[in-house]
């Protein structure tokens, strides 16, 4: 036997009624018949109505904007000196000054759209101006002594010497430049005796199309250098062939 159809019940004339006030969840519970029946039933009988929702109460106002957590960087009472010092200092320094660590002024920074200027330039500058005051007195033995060298004497790092050395349009050592004429010598007179404990240096020159060797004494390394520049002038003049010192070893102290 075919099951009624919804639309044949008793209380159909009511859901007609109450179609456009009620929504198909409240008609279906109301009725007693699942939602999907009433749905179909209504389609069944070409019934439109209106669609029913239920408000969700008042709109809720919105929250005014929070202001920077207290405990952020930027809400500190040092924030605006660190501004001030920003692109001065190092991170490091400053985060070990402020106390914090450095990925809180970092996320600080980002937060309030604030930015730094690297301090790569600023090191580079600083580490250039203490190795020109190391090799200025040095000057005169660049591409005559190898940077390693005048890099132990000096404290600094080869790498330091070399950059200096080009800046000042100096040939290395052991460059093609170096050999095309002998060094100039402001003073080629012979140096007196050295007193006292004197440093032994092996010199190795290459001149006449051979390589020499000799040993000079001197002060220091500088000294020693100075020395054996002009010697080597003396035996092997420009008019004698090109030459060049491929380098001074130390051997000891004289005795």
């Amino acid at each position: 036997m075919p099951r009624p159809r919804l639309e044949s019940a008793s209380w159909w004339p009511e859901l007609l009624e109450v179609k456009d006030e009620l929504s198909l969840s409240e008609m279906a519970d109301r009725f007693g018949v699942s939602i999907n029946g009433l749905s179909r039933a209504l389609k069944r009988a070409g019934i439109e109505r209106k669609t029913v929702r239920r408000g969700r109460g008042p709109a809720k106002k919105k929250a005014p904007p929070k202001g920077p957590d207290p405990r952020s960087a930027e809400a500190q009472d040092w924030w605006d000196e660190f501004l001030a010092l920003k692109d001065r200092k190092p991170l490091a320094d400053l985060a070990k000054r402020f106390g914090v660590a450095e990925i809180t002024l970092q996320r600080a920074m980002k937060r309030t759209g604030t930015e730094r200027r690297s301090q790569r330039g600023a090191r580079g500058s600083q580490q250039a101006r203490k190795a020109a005051r190391r090799l200025k007195p040095l000057e005169h033995l660049l591409g005559t002594v190898p940077d390693a060298e005048i890099a132990a004497q000096t404290g600094l790092t080869r790498y330091a010497v070399a950059q200096y050395r080009r800046r000042n349009g100096v040939p290395s050592v052991r460059s093609g430049a170096s050999r095309a004429q002998p060094a100039e010598v402001a003073d080629p007179t012979p140096r007196p005796a050295v007193n006292g404990d004197a440093e032994a240096y092996l010199v190795r020159v290459s001149a006449d199309g051979g390589d020499h060797k000799y040993v000079v004494l001197g002060k220091d390394l500088a000294d020693a250098a100075a020395q054996a520049q002009a010697a080597v002038t003396d035996r092997h003049g420009a008019g004698r062939g090109t030459w060049t010192i491929e380098g001074l070893e130390f051997l000891g102290l004289a005795i």
